[in-house]
C-alpha cells in the first residue's frame, strides 16, 4: 500500500480505487464495478486507472489466485480458462524431453533408427481379412471352406473345420482334413465324390480363416495375449502389440514355440534391405518376445542417414556406414572422428582415424570394430570450386571457366 501510494502522482484520486480494488478482490465484488465507481464519484479518467493499476503491478504485489501471472515482465497475465487452456498444454508438452533413455546418451538430433515404423499402427495397421490363400495353406480347426460343383453336379455348400478337425460333406460323410495343406484336401475331397458321381467339376476355396492365439512380450508397448489370422507373421505380431518399445531390442526378437526358442527376428534385415524371409508365419500359442535392446552407436553428420543404431557383436565401421546409407557426394572420408569411453580413466576421447583414399577406407574400416556408445562423425568436404575463373565483356558465352583445361589465355577465350 505504501508503495503504491509513493508511486502515484495523485494519492487522493487514486486511493479510493485502490481500495474499492482490494474490496473487489476479497470479497468477490466485480472489479468492472469497482472502475465505474471510481469514475462516477471519484473523477478518474481511463488514463488514471490504467496508471494507476501500471504502477501496482509492477511493485510485484499479488493479484487474485485465479488468474496466472507473468512474473517475468512484472504483469499481469490473464489466459481465458476455455480458449487458451489447451495452448498452455501444448506449450508445457513442448518444453517436456519425451526422448528415450537411449537418445539421451547421445546428440539432440539423433533418434534411434527402426522405430518409426509402429509409429502410426493405431492409424495404418488394418487386421487381415478376407485373405486369399494358396494351395500351401495347412488347413485346421475354425477353418471354413467353400466347395462348388457344376456339371452333372450343380451345388454350392460350406463345410466348416469342426474341434475334431474333420468337415461333414452331403453324401460323403465326414471327413478329416486338420494338418493338411488346401491342395491336399482338395485333391481327396474329390476322388471321394468321384467314387459317387461322375461328369462334375469341383473348386473348393478358402472362407472364414480361423484365428490362433499367440503371446507378444517383452519390451512391447502392448504386451499380453492375441487371436490373429492364421496368416498372421511375427511383423504383424508385433504391429498388434503396438511395437517394441525404445528399450526394447529391433535385432534379437525370439519366437518361442514348444517352450523353445525356434528363431531369432532381425528386424534390420527387413528395414536396410527389404529381406522378409524372417518375417516366419506364426502358429497357434506362439510367444513373441522383445528383449531389452543391446549395444547401441550414434553415427552423424555427412551421412545419408543420421541416426543410432542398435549393433551385434563385432560389428565393424563399415558395416555402420553401410547401414546408415553411406557416405554423400560431400563426404570426406580421409578422415572419420569417433569419440569414445576410455573404460579405465572413465573419460571420454576423440579418436581420429586416416585414411589415404576410399580404398584405403574400406579395406581399413572392416578391420575397426565399434564399441558400445561409440560417436561416430563423418565431415564435410570444402564445397567451393578453386579452378576457375570468370569471363565476362564481348565473348559469346560469358561465365564460369575451368582454367586448367586451356594453356594460356588466349585458348580460354576461344
Amino acid at each position: 500500500l505504501v508503495s503504491f501510494v509513493i508511486n502515484l502522482p495523485s494519492m487522493k484520486r487514486c486511493l479510493p480505487l485502490l481500495i474499492l480494488t482490494i474490496f473487489s478482490f476479497s470479497f468477490g465484488i466485480d472489479v468492472q464495478s469497482a472502475i465505474e465507481t471510481a469514475k462516477n464519484q471519484y473523477g478518474m479518467s481511463d488514463a488514471d486507472i490504467k496508471n494507476a493499476a501500471q504502477s501496482y503491478t509492477e511493485q510485484g504485489s499479488d493479484v487474485p489466485a485465479d488468474q496466472p501471472v507473468d512474473k517475468s515482465k512484472g504483469r499481469v497475465k490473464v489466459i481465458d480458462k476455455e480458449s487458451d487452456k489447451e495452448s498452455v498444454q501444448v506449450e508445457s508438452l513442448k518444453n517436456k524431453d519425451i526422448r528415450s533413455v537411449v537418445e539421451k546418451r547421445f546428440p539432440n538430433e539423433l533418434k534411434q533408427f527402426g522405430y518409426d515404423i509402429f509409429s502410426s499402427v493405431a492409424v495404418t495397421f488394418t487386421p487381415l481379412k478376407n485373405v486369399p490363400v494358396g494351395s500351401d495353406y495347412v488347413l485346421g480347426s475354425g477353418d471354413q471352406m467353400m466347395v462348388n460343383l457344376w456339371g452333372s453336379l450343380q451345388q454350392s455348400f460350406s463345410a466348416d473345420v469342426d474341434a475334431d478337425g474333420a468337415v461333414m460333406l452331403p453324401k460323403i460323410g465326414k471327413v478329416i482334413v486338420s494338418g493338411m495343406t488346401l491342395g491336399r484336401a482338395t485333391q481327396l475331397i474329390t476322388t471321394l465324390f468321384e467314387r459317387n458321381f461322375a461328369n462334375f467339376y469341383m473348386d473348393i476355396t478358402m472362407g472364414r480363416l480361423k484365428t490362433i492365439e499367440i503371446f507378444v512380450l517383452g519390451d512391447v508397448k502392448m504386451p499380453g495375449r492375441y487371436n490373429l489370422s492364421s496368416l498372421a507373421t511375427v511383423l504383424y505380431g508385433l504391429y498388434s502389440a503396438g511395437g517394441p518399445t525404445k528399450l526394447g531390442s529391433l535385432r534379437k526378437i525370439q519366437i518361442i514355440r514348444d517352450q523353445r526358442v525356434m528363431k531369432i527376428v532381425d528386424l534390420y534385415e527387413l528395414l536396410l534391405y527389404g529381406d522378409k524371409t524372417g518375417d516366419v508365419q506364426l502358429k497357434r500359442g506362439d510367444t513373441i518376445f522383445v528383449p531389452k535392446i543391446g549395444e547401441t552407436v550414434a553415427i552423424r553428420g555427412e551421412i545419408k542417414t543420421p541416426a543410432i543404431y542398435e549393433i551385434n557383436d563385432n560389428t565393424s565401421l563399415y558395416e555402420i556406414v553401410g547401414m546408415a546409407g553411406k557416405y554423400t557426394r560431400n563426404t570426406y572420408i580421409k578422415e572419420i572422428n569417433i569419440v569414445r569411453k576410455d573404460k579405465l580413466m572413465d573419460t571420454f576421447k576423440l579418436k581420429t582415424l586416416s585414411y589415404k583414399n576410399l580404398e584405403d577406407f574400406v579395406v581399413q574400416s572392416k578391420k575397426f570394430m565399434v564399441e558400445e556408445g561409440d560417436i561416430i562423425d563423418l565431415k564435410a568436404i570444402d564445397d567451393k570450386l578453386y579452378n576457375w575463373v570468370n569471363v565476362e565483356g564481348s565473348v559469346k558465352f560469358p561465365g564460369q571457366y575451368d582454367y586448367t583445361s586451356a594453356d594460356n589465355l588466349d585458348a580460354l577465350i576461344k
